[in-house]
């Protein structure tokens, strides 16, 4: 898996374009990478009661590709992907990805 923390060069450059200032205080990942379930999507899921705060949880999904964008300006090129899942599976601490794809060696 890939970690897709943004380093602090980056953190300080998506705060300032979203939020319009220098605050050292940046995010910590990219925006777009949050995912918000709601109630519904919860019940859906069998989550009966709330994970705690910075608890980890393993999500899978299939996504399919919704959108695409390629463009050029003065200061390069752009490219994005807007992904619509269509499937989805969350559990909490559990087995990593190797234990899951190859069982208990």
């Amino acid at each position: 898996m890939t970690d897709m923390a943004l380093s602090p060069d980056e953190a300080k450059k998506e705060n300032s374009c979203l939020m319009g200032d220098d605050s050292d205080d940046g995010p910590k990942y990219p925006y777009g990478l949050s995912l918000s379930l709601d109630a519904v999507t919860l019940k859906k899921l069998g989550i009966t009661q709330l994970p705690k705060v910075g608890e980890t949880m393993h999500l899978m999904a299939v996504a399919e590709v919704s959108t695409t964008s390629q463009y050029e300006n003065q200061s390069g090129s752009e490219m994005c992907v807007n992904l619509q899942i269509t499937q989805l599976d969350l559990g909490g601490e559990g087995p990593g990805p190797a234990a899951s794809l190859y069982g208990d060696a």
